[in-house]
Formats: C-alpha cells, structure tokens, sequence
C-alpha cells in the first residue's frame, strides 16, 4: 500500500528551566493511504506531541515529516491545512463561543476557497448525525457530545486526505464515548479512501478504531503491530501490561529446561519460544480471560489454587482478584460463575495462551 505519512526518525525536544526534556525519542513509522492508524501509551508517552508536532505545533528538533513522498514545510502551508485536518482533545476549547455551528463550518470553507459552501455544510452537519435545526446554534447551547460532533463536522467540511484526532473522547462521559467511537467508525467507513491517525490513552478505543497501533513508552516506540497481534504477541512487558483489560498477570520466576519455576509450577512445552532467557530468570504472563477455573481447569496442563480475595460482579463477566501464594492474580470468569471471597479456586491454562519474558531485558522470549 502507499504510504500517504511518514515519520522519520522524529525527536521533540522541550526546554523546562535550564533542562532539556527529550519529549519524543527517535520515533518513525509510516501510514498507508486510508488507514486508521492509533498512537497509544500512558500520559507523558509522546502520543500527543507527535500529533502536535505533525501540525507544527510542537517543535521539531530532528528527523523528518514527509505527506505524500514529500517533506512537510514549516511553517505549515495553506495547502497542508486543506489535506490535514485536526480535531482537538477538548471540545469546549476548541469552538469559538461567540461562533454559531454555521460559522464555525463556514469559516475554514472561506478561507481555503472552496465552493459550494452550503451543500458541504449540510453534508458535514449530516454526517456527523446533527440536522440542520443545529445550525445556527451556539456552543453554549450544545452538549459536549454536540461539541465534538461539531470539532469533528469542522474537519470534515474541507474533505482533508488525513484526519488526525488527539483523545477526541476522553472528556466526555461514558455513554457518550462509546457513541461517539461508534459515529468515528462509522465515519471511517463511509470514507474508506481517507485516512485516520486517532491518538488516545483508551485501548480500547485504539484496538477497535485503528487497523494497526503503536505503543509508546517514554517518548519511543515499544511495538507496532495490529491490535490482535499486539494483544496475542506483545513484544514485551510493558506492551504485556498496557494492552489488554484487566491487564496480564506477570508471574515472576525462574525457567530451567521448560519448566517454569514461581507462584506456580508450570510445564511449557508447545510454548513458541523465540530465544531463551539469560541466566534462566522469567516472568510468565497469561491474561485474566484465558484463565478457566474448576471442570474446565482440570483438563489443562497447567493447574493450580488460588484463593479468591475480592470478587467485582461485572454483569456479562465476573473478575475475580485472587493470590497464588503471595503474588495477586486475576481471573475473569462467564458472570454466571459463582464465586466468593476466601474459596480456594481451582485455575488452569493451556502453555499455547502463555507469554513468557526474560526478567533482566523485559522482552518475549
């Protein structure tokens, strides 16, 4: 596929005080025409500040930006603009108070010289799923979901080929991000030539938007891959830790031949190993789901008990915090188990749902 973005080597470099904090650490990946493409990673990862910096509004301190084969100009030009739209984190920021809706579409459409105003500003309003009684309302009298249905409507009025959303959801309540996600995809879909980077510290907003991820660990790239590669594959512990929810249980232990030596003891033989670990110290992950418990446990060829310590009823699905020995341990269950605090759990999985990593470098092994 053509890559429409490319990031190249890139470093964001802030000044506090007298220090410098490298922000953004040598970061490069390519996005290919009409993809979604997600940035994830704690706050403070450089998710943001790559996306700012693509705009311009963060410095560049090194490597390259390059839209359609060729280098972004800084300062950005009238003509990037009309190709990259940006819908902002905060949608009471971002729109004018002073503005109607009308205004703030029509705005952008004159000053980049489009025709047509009026057909796009209806077809804008229509697919963002606000009519046209929203027109000419003002700020003040829209919803925070209005709000940024109005951000992402002032983007798509100019048709840019890139989109780029910086955690569009993340100050809206919680019935209204997974509308909000859904209209997004849905979006995508209805445009399937246009491309999506979508930034967010949500998981699960990244793995149900984008078609590949990166995760970013403080200011550089820990893995990129698509969403079920990055939860069945992750390339290290932290990737093993961020991605998935509840997060993957990490057993620390040792591994002499392919027995696992920790809270539990455990033959992985059929695990695909892809080196071995220096000096034989591990750390076993398996992820709370992959857990089965009683009847179903028995027939596995990894057993043990844990004792259950706190169960939260979750409705579809049970997750129950428990310990093997000294060392917490998650498990989510169907949510027509019945299970209770104090009972010893019989647990059980198979070495194929296994992630292992050598304790002294964090990588998968």
């Amino acid at each position: 596929m053509t890559s429409i973005l490319e990031v190249k080597a890139l470093e964001v470099t802030f000044r506090s005080g007298m220090d410098e904090v490298r922000a953004v650490k040598g970061v490069s990946f390519n996005v290919a025409e009409g993809e979604s493409y997600g940035l994830v990673g704690e706050s403070g990862s450089g998710k943001s500040t790559v996306l700012r910096a693509l705009c311009g509004l963060a410095p560049v301190s090194g490597g390259h930006l390059l839209i359609e084969g060729r280098e972004i100009a800084s300062p950005r030009t009238a003509d990037f603009y009309r190709r990259v739209q940006m819908v902002f984190q905060d949608p009471y920021a971002s729109l004018h108070p002073r503005h109607t809706v009308d205004r703030v579409l029509a705005e952008p459409l004159a000053i980049h010289g489009f025709d047509n105003r009026e057909r796009r500003i209806e077809a804008a309003l229509t697919d963002v799923g606000l009519g046209p009684s929203f027109r000419f309302r003002y700020p003040h009298q829209l919803s925070g979901g209005q709000r940024q249905r109005v951000a992402i409507g002032r983007a798509i009025v100019r048709d840019p080929k890139v989109y780029l959303f910086d955690e569009p959801l993340s100050n809206l309540d919680a019935a209204l991000r997974v509308a909000t996600r859904i209209e997004i995809a849905q979006l995508k879909a209805a445009m399937p030539d246009r491309t999506m980077i979508y930034v967010t510290h949500d998981q699960t907003e990244a793995m149900t938007l984008a078609d590949r991820i990166v995760v970013l660990a403080g200011g550089g790239i820990a893995q990129v891959g698509a969403p079920l590669e990055l939860y069945e594959r992750p390339v290290n512990e932290f990737v093993a830790g961020f991605i998935g929810s509840p997060a993957m249980n990490l057993l620390p232990g040792r591994l002499e031949g392919n027995i696992f030596h920790g809270p539990l003891v455990a033959d992985v033989t059929g695990y695909d190993f892809t080196t071995r670990p220096r000096g034989g110290e591990a750390v076993l992950g398996i992820r709370p789901e992959h857990v089965r418990t009683g009847e179903a446990a028995a027939a596995l060829p990894i057993r043990a008990e844990a004792r259950v310590e706190v169960v939260e009823p979750m409705g579809a699905d049970t997750l129950v915090w428990t310990r093997l020995g000294d060392t917490p341990f998650r498990v989510r269950l169907d949510g027509e188990d019945r299970v209770r605090a104090g009972q010893v759990l019989s647990i059980g999985f198979d070495p194929a749902s296994l992630s292992l990593f050598d304790a002294a470098t964090e990588t998968r092994i």
